[in-house]
């Protein structure tokens, strides 16, 4: 390229982003991608995780105008108008100046996925994965764009290529069709996986498209290409094609993820190694189930990659509308998720992995992302090569009941790979050692209860007390008093481990809809408002999502030997028994609670406690034993109520999960505890009030709306006065 034709290479670059058009194109591509990530996700109304996949989910919808707006030429003479150059050569400059342009939109677009960091833990991988596909997806949506240019003229080419990419959304609904939409394509480096099938396929249309705009472009110029070049374009696209289709079978997947979501652990490998007879996973999954989860990719590719990690492993795909199939799932006890499409229209759709391992089988009845399923194929490794399923025995010591007062527990710890046992306190000594006991409340439990748990905890048995000493009257008032019987709460003070005389307040709390008491038109008023008694817990180790625990007392170590199981946060302080209100020992209406202001000195306070060692007995003084006892300071974490005010319609499931985790530790299986949580994302543990919320949206929404923004004008400025260079440059150029 000569010295002229570089400086007016450079001028029409310049020009390319010193327009109208391209500053619209970049704060149309950037607020469109912003609102669909803070608004229509529901990042900023209760549904708020650091998960960056939802920022990069808006890409292909807003490049449906974006990309053949950046493509539309802006109406003046390009420079390649004016010098001697190749088709072949212009075609590749009238790709390389929208693209640039694609780019400059970028690069000021990675301070909005960082605005995670106001709120929680940013996931870099993910975020490094995602704009870096990004680039190749652009690279080949603009170049199927400048391909239309070449055949139409603008108005025409604008708004095939708007169609083209709008209709393709549709086309990811077609099992058939699905893996040649840009949008499916993207998707894998939205969750932090760079995949170079996904590479190869962005490239090979780049160079398709490209070289068909070329010969389009010649012949429109009037030029034919005799025979043997004929036969060379041939050549060069079907090698294109079979690049791009061999790209399907040899493949490398890099994994960019902080936990390594997608990756198979080293406790993975060494359970799966564990293996002495052929595995057999089959995947139940019905066609149109990646419709409704597109998550659900995730599950087969995985299962392929954990088959690759041992030969004994083999994986089937099975349709569960195949003939003969049905028999199969309701023997395996697999179940259907009802789904409803337009018009009213109902299917059952499977999402299902079956394991078979020496006649044995376990079942994961319905999973839709790689979040857990490395936790749960490994469970269920586990289970097969130890030959039995872990035994969870289950007292509640407050007269209420496992069946309907904690009617979750046990389903729950069924499906993550438990044998669940309803025990009463004298049959204790009736269980081997090595059982998990987990003791629900303790009003109820006299001194001879509490004597046979200590004889349990001494033979070497695990317990997870999940006690208070005050009872709360859940299904009516909420009043709250003394525990009946102190017993259970003497024994865990013996052992180092009491409860102070106080609750736990946080204006770090659940938020749920109470009746005020109003009414208008004939109906309950409700009101969203937050319970500080019912304390949100932040993320730690034992609580990878946290969780809500329900008047917890602060908890007292003095063991040399314990440690705090869970912290509140820092927001938090003490509330202390009320003798003057002969019903209740505290206030605990949410609507004066909401009133009262909470104290400048605010801390942590343990509200659970861990202890791993050697304990001595107190009903029985010459006896010591080695054993692990979990201690949380509320006896209605897991109880079916409090749960179903703060699940909503979707659920929440991490307090369950952290009772999943406790038990896991209690049992001494570290490794598969640390699986559990191994894809979830951080909650917003740097909120946890709403005033920490509010702060951190305002920032988010300036960096987002005002920042950004004022970025692209700037660069149009800057522009500006390079053009003025240029233009003299020029001038010089042509003397």
């Amino acid at each position: 390229m000569t010295g002229r034709t570089a400086v007016h290479f450079c001028r029409s670059l310049e020009r390319s982003v010193h327009s109208p058009l391209f500053f619209l194109c970049a704060v149309l591509f950037e607020v469109i991608c912003s609102l669909y990530y803070f608004f229509v996700s529901g990042f900023f109304s209760g549904n708020a995780v650091p998960d960056i996949r939802f920022f990069f989910a808006a890409f292909p919808y807003v490049s449906i105008v974006v990309i053949p707006l950046l493509c539309f030429p802006s109406g003046d003479k390009s420079f390649a108008d004016d010098l001697p150059l190749s088709s072949f050569v212009r075609t590749f400059f009238n790709f390389v100046f929208p693209f640039t342009r694609f780019v400059l939109i970028l690069l000021p677009l990675v301070l909005v996925p960082l605005c995670i960091g106001f709120f929680g833990d940013i996931d870099a991988g993910g975020i490094i994965a995602g704009f870096a596909l990004s680039l190749f997806y652009g690279a080949a949506a603009v170049s199927l764009s400048v391909f239309f240019y070449t055949i139409f003229s603008p108005p025409k080419a604008f708004i095939v290529s708007a169609a083209f990419f709008f209709f393709a959304g549709f086309a990811s609904l077609s099992e058939t069709l699905r893996p040649l939409t840009f949008a499916y394509r993207a998707d894998t480096a939205a969750k932090g996986i760079v995949d170079t099938r996904d590479i190869v396929f962005f490239c090979a249309v780049s160079a398709f498209f490209l070289f068909a705009a070329f010969i389009a472009s010649e012949k429109k110029r009037g030029n034919f290409f005799p025979r043997n070049e004929r036969c060379m374009h041939a050549v060069i696209l079907l090698i294109i094609i079979f690049v791009s289709l061999n790209g399907k079978r040899y493949y490398a997947r890099i994994d960019l993820t902080k936990n390594k979501t997608f990756s198979l652990s080293d406790y993975g490998k060494k359970t799966l190694s564990r293996l002495t007879s052929p595995l057999t996973i089959t995947y139940y999954r019905s066609p149109r189930i990646e419709s409704v989860y597109p998550s659900s990719r995730d599950v087969y590719e995985y299962v392929k990659m954990y088959a690759r990690e041992n030969p004994a492993v083999n994986v089937a795909v099975k349709d569960p509308d195949a003939a003969g199939i049905s028999d199969v799932l309701n023997r395996f006890g697999i179940l259907p998720q009802v789904f409803r499409f337009g018009k009213g229209e109902e299917v059952s759709l499977f999402s299902a992995l079956a394991l078979e391992y020496q006649g044995g089988i376990q079942t994961i009845p319905f999973i839709v992302s790689a979040d857990r399923i490395e936790f749960d194929l490994t469970r269920c490794v586990k289970n097969f090569v130890d030959g039995s399923r872990p035994r969870v025995l289950i007292l509640t010591g407050n007269g209420m009941t496992l069946s309907e007062d904690y009617s979750y527990v046990a389903p729950w710890l069924s499906l993550q790979g438990f044998d669940c046992i309803e025990a009463e306190a004298r049959t204790l000594s009736d269980y081997a050692n090595g059982n998990i006991l987990i003791v629900f409340g303790a009003s109820k439990l006299s001194d001879k209860d509490a004597a046979a748990i200590e004889a349990f905890v001494l033979s070497g048995g695990s317990v997870l007390f999940a006690v208070s000493p005050y009872d709360a009257d859940i299904k009516s008032t909420w009043n709250i008093k003394r525990t009946e019987n102190f017993a259970l709460i003497d024994l865990l003070s013996f052992w180092g481990i009491s409860f102070e005389s106080s609750l736990i307040s946080d204006s770090a709390c659940a938020h749920i809809a109470f009746a005020n008491g109003e009414s208008g038109e004939g109906r309950g008023q409700f009101e969203n408002i937050g319970y500080p008694l019912w304390i949100a817990i932040p993320p730690q180790n034992e609580a990878k999502r946290g969780l809500t625990l329900f008047w917890s007392s602060p908890v007292k170590i003095e063991n040399a030997f314990a440690k705090p199981l869970v912290l509140s946060s820092p927001s938090s302080w003490k509330v202390k028994e009320n003798s003057s209100d002969g019903a209740s020992l505290f206030q605990t209406n949410p609507f004066a609670l909401q009133n009262a202001r909470p104290p400048a000195e605010r801390k942590s306070y343990a509200a659970g406690a861990y202890f791993d060692g050697e304990l001595s007995g107190m009903y029985a003084p010459e006896k010591k034993g080695a054993s692990r006892i979990a201690v949380v300071a509320d006896q209605y974490f897991a109880a079916s109520l409090p749960l179903s005010y703060i699940g909503g319609e979707a659920g929440d499931y991490r307090n369950l999960d952290f009772l999943t985790r406790v038990i896991l530790k209690l049992t001494g299986d570290e490794g598969l505890a640390e699986l559990q949580n191994k894809g979830s994302v951080r909650t917003l543990y740097k909120t946890p009030d709403a005033a920490s919320f509010s702060a951190a949206m305002k920032k988010t929404l300036a960096v987002a709306f005002v920042l950004v923004p004022l970025f692209y004008a700037a660069l149009a400025l800057f522009s500006a006065a390079i053009q003025k260079r240029l233009l003299s440059c020029i001038r010089r150029a042509g003397k």
